[in-house]
């Protein structure tokens, strides 16, 4: 059942939402970071 699922399409669907995802913590944590450094003065 589960290889049904995971045919090369959905494995690919899958792994490109994963690579978004972590984009998106990577640039908000990069605005967090830029804030913090403005805020401090730094």
């Amino acid at each position: 059942m589960i290889e049904a699922m995971l045919d090369a399409g959905t494995f690919v669907v899958l792994w490109q939402q994963l690579i978004q995802l972590w984009e998106l913590i990577v640039m908000i944590c990069r605005f967090l970071w830029g804030l913090l450094r403005l805020l401090g003065g730094a």
